[in-house]
C-alpha cells in the first residue's frame, strides 16, 4: 500500500487544482453560449466599421418584443402621445436621448428591448 504525504505537491495535483479553479468559470461560459436569454439583446448605439456618416437622426429603432406590433421609433416623429411619461417626446429627439425609463407605446417594453434597423 502507498502512502501519500499530503505536504509533498506533485505536478499532476497542481494540475488538477488550477482545473478546478478554472473548470467553472468553463462551463459558465459555455453554456452562456447555449442556454437562451430572457431579454433580447441590449439595444446599441453603435456605428459599423464602414458606416461614417452615422446619423442618429436618422436610425430608425424596432421593438423586438414579440406580442409587439412592431413599434419603429422614428426619430424625426419623436413621440408625441408618450404614454409612459408625463410629457411628450417631441420630433427630433434621437433614440440615444430617449429618458432611461422610455417605453414603447405599443407594448411597453423597456428602451433596452430595441433593436437598430438596418
Amino acid at each position: 500500500m502507498t502512502v501519500i504525504n499530503p505536504k509533498e505537491t506533485t505536478a499532476p495535483s497542481l494540475a488538477r487544482r488550477a482545473l478546478m479553479g478554472v473548470l467553472p468559470a468553463g462551463v459558465l461560459a459555455l453554456l452562456a453560449g447555449v442556454l437562451p436569454d430572457a431579454r433580447p439583446a441590449a439595444a446599441k448605439a453603435t456605428t459599423a466599421a464602414g458606416d461614417e456618416a452615422y446619423d442618429p437622426l436618422k436610425q430608425v429603432w424596432r421593438c423586438t418584443y414579440n406580442e409587439c406590433d412592431p413599434y419603429y421609433y422614428h426619430p424625426e416623429k419623436g413621440d408625441p402621445e408618450n404614454i409612459g411619461g408625463s410629457h411628450p417626446i417631441p420630433p427630433g429627439t434621437a433614440f440615444e436621448d430617449l429618458p432611461d425609463d422610455w417605453i414603447c407605446p405599443i407594448c411597453a417594453a423597456p428602451k433596452r428591448w430595441f433593436v437598430k434597423e438596418t
